[in-house]
């Protein structure tokens, strides 16, 4: 088939709902790049709505409609900016998901219905991954999906049903792609392996990407945006995500407590906001950290590529949280790639297919402060040299993951 002349309907939980949004932008940066590379594909995102947000409008890329779930709507609170820490914060939103569902799954059966799309292309297999099938199922339209970490995860916590609902939806799924090798694992554990060995032709592990050129666009020296910022003289370590339990951040405040003894220059900045931001305020001022950490909220834009330029080692601690809850793959860490930062991530976020250790990053375990105090005594230890081999060699390993290239694979895989 002519992927130009496709017809594409998207479904997604996590999209932004205005401009500068705190949730993630990866999936607005695929299609946008899916656009670009076969303008002739139509493209149109059912995304839930929001208190504000505009429920049709035009994008770069296509159209974007969003469905109200719950009247009136100031009370949709399930699913901005995240289901499951919404979920764990307040039960009573557990209240407001079947009407998610229904209102998730009559908004987009309508739109099949009308738009005749070639496919459906669902983002997590929980919730759209199985609205997506359904609407398939009843419409006879191919239907694809992209796990991102532990959504298929959640199925097990629903008996029968829900390991019933992954093998069942899957085997009728087109195409299904996952963004890392623990994501497949995942996913393969629903089922036998002479299930699996029948399916597994049609699973592909292809990330999310990275827009590589934006880290090449003309920014002050490193110098002077420290001086901009009033970091001048420091040893920038910073971390950039949203604040929940699996990112791990509590791991690196400890590994700062005692990495300060010996880097008296030290600063980190934390860039983010989410439920844990008072409570990581509060321990840091308990460690007294206060003079070495600042906390500067969500950043985007202009400011997030200075933040990557001033930086120097980026630092990703995630971790699975207590509730299973993980990082698919962190895009982040294709944007310090990209940028050629030295970069420390944790082997269970999905880094593990990407870095090779000591060469383009380096990887740690998960949940130690220790592994994070000896990666960044590590890194003191290396000559301007070795710094810069290891920086070229991650921007190199970031071309891998341009966008350009990974909406390629994901059209070849997904729309043959």
């Amino acid at each position: 088939m002519n992927a130009n002349k496709l017809k594409i309907i998207v479904t997604a939980s996590t999209y932004p709902r205005w401009e500068d949004d705190g949730v993630p932008m990866f999936v607005h940066d695929q299609l946008v790049f899916l656009k670009k590379n076969y303008p002739q594909i139509d493209i149109t995102l059912l995304a839930p709505h929001h208190l504000g947000a505009r429920k049709v409008e035009p994008s770069d890329f296509g159209t974007i409609r969003r469905f109200q779930y719950f009247y009136p709507a100031r009370y949709q609170q399930l699913v901005y900016p995240a289901i499951m820490p919404n979920l764990r914060n307040n039960k009573w939103l557990y209240l407001q998901l079947p009407f998610f569902m229904f209102f998730q799954f009559i908004a987009l059966l309508v739109l099949v219905l009308k738009n005749k799309p070639d496919y459906i292309y669902s983002h997590w297999f929980i919730p759209q991954g199985i609205v997506g099938g359904l609407v398939s199922l009843i419409t006879a339209t191919k239907h694809v999906y992209t796990s991102h970490s532990s959504d298929v995860i959640i199925a097990q916590k629903i008996p029968l049903l829900g390991p019933l609902l992954v093998r069942f939806l899957t085997k009728h799924s087109k195409k299904v792609t996952v963004v890392s090798q623990r994501s497949r694992a995942k996913l393969e554990s629903f089922f036998s392996a002479q299930d699996w060995q029948l399916i597994e032709s049609k699973i592909q592990i292809i990330p999310m990407g990275v827009d590589t050129t934006s880290f090449g666009k003309a920014l002050a020296s490193k110098n002077e945006l420290k001086e901009k910022y009033g970091y001048k003289g420091r040893n920038i370590l910073f971390f950039i995500g949203r604040l929940s339990e699996k990112k791990g951040v509590e791991y690196l405040l400890d590994a700062l407590l005692q990495y300060q003894e010996t880097d008296h220059s030290v600063l980190l900045v934390v860039a983010g906001d989410g439920p844990l931001m008072g409570s990581l305020k509060h321990k840091s001022e308990n460690l007294g950290l206060t003079n070495v950490i600042d906390f500067i909220g969500y950043t985007s834009g202009i400011k997030k590529l200075e933040l990557f330029k001033m930086g120097d080692v980026l630092i990703l601690p995630s971790i699975i949280a207590e509730d299973g809850d993980a990082e698919g793959f962190p895009v982040v860490l294709m944007e310090g790639l990209a940028s050629g930062k030295l970069c420390i991530a944790t082997d269970v976020s999905g880094a593990d297919d990407v870095l090779s250790s000591g060469q383009d990053g380096f990887l740690i375990n998960q949940k130690s402060s220790d592994e994070i105090l000896e990666a960044l005594n590590t890194i003191n230890s290396l000559s301007d040299e070795e710094k810069d081999s290891i920086s070229k060699n991650a921007a190199r390993k970031s071309k891998k993951f341009d966008w350009n290239n990974i909406v390629k694979q994901h059209v070849e895989h997904l729309f043959e």
